[in-house]
């Protein structure tokens, strides 16, 4: 997002190449600061992922339809803004979130999360470049729509996988075979 938003307000006739720049930084610093917030909130990780993931969805929701509307300025600031802040704490929290069921994981499982994140965002980002250009700038909001509604599935689809992965580990401990 941080980096669409920029294309998106030039495109869209909100802004010069040199003005788009300050929708990007309100992305990122809006995101780094309540990065640091975050750890502070209350509540459980899967509370909080279930919150911010929420929150996204609720906000491209808010924003797509802006941009539908034709709010453009209005959709733009406000998923510079406030999509930064629920975006925020999400990877962290996923990076910490197995600790909750008390499953630990060693450095190359950590790098193997980090690698396939990365990949992650990289795929999503030419499929948008692409809808942009193809349809019309919308595509941005419309894409992280479908984005934030898959992510929520894949939240509930894993909460589901670690629940019964850390009862199964309860049970080897509580049951040791002799």
């Amino acid at each position: 997002m941080g980096a669409w938003i920029s294309s998106y307000v030039v495109m869209q006739g909100i802004t010069d190449k040199e003005g788009a720049t300050a929708y990007s930084a309100v992305f990122w610093i809006s995101m780094t600061i309540f990065r640091f917030a975050a750890t502070f909130l209350p509540g459980t990780i899967t509370q909080k992922i279930k919150y911010c993931i929420t929150a996204t969805i609720v906000i491209v929701l808010i924003s797509s339809l802006l941009a539908f509307g034709g709010y453009i300025f209005e959709a733009a600031i406000m998923s510079s803004y406030i999509l930064g802040i629920a975006l925020a704490a999400q990877y962290p929290y996923y990076m910490t979130w197995p600790s909750e069921f008390g499953m630990e994981f060693n450095t190359r499982q950590a790098a193997n999360i980090m690698i396939f994140s990365m990949l992650g965002e990289a795929g999503p980002s030419v499929i948008i470049g692409y809808l942009m250009g193809w349809e019309n700038q919308n595509w941005l909001f419309y894409s992280l729509l479908i984005i934030s509604i898959i992510l929520f599935i894949c939240f509930l689809v894993l909460k589901q996988e670690l629940t019964q992965i850390s009862l199964s580990i309860r049970e080897s401990i509580s049951n040791p075979e002799v």
